[in-house]
């Protein structure tokens, strides 16, 4: 089974290290796994762009490293940020061209996972589905909060139900996460448990990423990023001309940001939870 991994990175030195080791992890345990690797980087002021070229050694890999001038991209909820990052997403795309695997994995640096999480995605995609994305903890909640487990990327979501960031004042919809729950009644913001997701079933979404998702090959082939404010909801508008999206919230992975970078430490908390 081949599989093409897409990566976006920047100033991720450790977090490369950290991906040599889970991918030795992960070829071992399984041999059927035939990956491309196609990487992505720009601006780094630490070593990534000589990480990524000591990762590349012996595998079938091939990457970007640029410097943009003026690479200022603004935080938060705004059009600058998602046009920035639909023309990352789009540049590694278009270097990469048409493949020819099965699945493309997709995912930023700043996600932990495990040598299993590949497979129970591959799971979880069937005939109807063509998009699956993990349940992604948030990292800094959960190591400040008494392990609070609640769901990061809930900007990039829409609900079947045309639930946005927007109407959820972005909070996470499980319901399970006090923490959303909490801001939610504290802001007086109404939504009926039918609305909410329940963590033991698969929820079939109009977006999502979750940090990272897994698309099959033939619909990946066929999309882009367009202008949108999060550039995943552009994306996944065109994914589901072709099948479902869902997340399995069965499959957890941790989200962390740059600064927290004790990737394996993380990685042996999610052993336990997950």
């Amino acid at each position: 089974m081949k599989i093409s991994i897409c990566l976006a990175i920047r100033n991720g030195e450790k977090y490369m290290i950290y991906l040599e080791k889970l991918f030795y992890d992960i070829g071992n345990s399984y041999k059927n796994y035939n990956f491309e690797f196609f990487i992505y980087e720009n601006n780094s002021i630490d070593q990534t762009k000589e990480a990524i070229e000591s990762f590349a050694i012996g595998r079938n890999c091939r990457y970007l490293l640029e410097d943009i001038e003026n690479n200022n991209m603004k935080e938060g909820i705004n059009m600058e940020r998602g046009k920035h990052m639909a023309t990352i997403r789009n540049k590694l795309k278009e270097f990469h061209g048409k493949l020819d695997s099965d699945y493309v994995l997709l995912f930023d640096c700043d996600v932990v996972f495990l040598p299993n999480t590949i497979e129970k995605l591959i799971q979880t995609i069937n005939d109807e589905t063509v998009m699956a994305s993990c349940f992604c903890i948030c990292w800094d909640v959960y190591s400040n909060n008494d392990k609070s487990i609640h769901y990061y990327d809930s900007f990039a979501l829409i609900s079947n139900d045309n639930i946005s960031y927007k109407e959820n004042d972005n909070r996470c919809l499980f319901k399970s996460c006090k923490i959303c729950t909490s801001h939610r009644k504290h802001m007086n913001i109404n939504i009926e448990d039918k609305f909410l997701f329940d963590d033991n079933n698969v929820v079939y979404v109009k977006s999502c990423f979750g940090s990272l998702s897994l698309i099959k090959t033939d619909v990946y082939n066929n999309v882009n990023w367009d202008d949108s404010i999060c550039e995943h909801h552009s994306f996944c508008e065109k994914v589901n001309n072709y099948g479902k999206i869902v997340i399995n919230p069965k499959i957890k992975i941790f989200t962390t940001i740059p600064r927290l970078n004790d990737y394996h430490d993380i990685q042996k908390e999610l052993e336990k939870i997950a």
